[in-house]
């Protein structure tokens, strides 16, 4: 038929969760080229983020980042669903659109049909940071996995450690391994 087809993701979750990393990972992965419209972009108006969508090639990873701030300013919810809806709109793409707050969401923007998939991500647990240690750091040895997770857990008993702050953990491997009480 040469129907061309599109897939829209909603991902929601705590700030600095890596809603953003996983469009980039999608990208990276598939070889597509990425492209960015942030809600907070000034200026982002109906007109102004068709002109966006219309200037991105047919295949490729579209991020739209935190789509609940962008609608009502100057954009309003029906630009912004004639835009997802209306004839060529990013056919052959991925859309991922990105919240922290998946309840300021009109229902009309999420309904199924207009939204494939929803992913929630959360703070990862222990055992998972430890295995993103050991994938990112495959050469680690037992002492500092062991020690990485005493302090991960020490952190996440105090406040919730998300992809940023786990990351901050990988980068401090040293002073995790060296320094006692951290």
């Amino acid at each position: 038929v040469g129907m061309r087809c599109r897939r829209v993701l909603r991902v929601y979750g705590v700030p600095g969760g890596g809603k953003s990393s996983l469009g980039e990972v999608v990208a990276v992965e598939f070889r597509l080229p990425m492209y960015v419209i942030r809600g907070s972009d000034r200026g982002l108006d109906d007109e102004s983020l068709r002109r966006r969508l219309l200037r991105i090639p047919e295949r490729g990873v579209l991020l739209m980042e935190d789509v609940d701030v962008g609608v009502g300013g100057g954009l309003t919810l029906s630009g912004l669903l004639n835009c997802l809806d209306g004839v060529g709109s990013f056919e052959g793409s991925i859309l991922f659109m990105t919240t922290n707050f998946r309840e300021r969401l009109d229902a009309r923007l999420i309904r199924p049909g207009r939204i494939d998939r929803q992913y929630h991500l959360q703070p990862p647990a222990t055992d998972e940071a430890v295995k993103m240690l050991r994938l990112a750091c495959p050469d680690v040895s037992p002492a500092v996995c062991t020690r990485f997770q005493e302090v991960f857990e020490q952190r996440a008993a105090t406040h919730a450690i998300n992809m940023d702050a786990l990351q901050e953990l990988f980068i401090a491997l040293d002073e995790i391994h060296w320094t006692p009480g951290i």
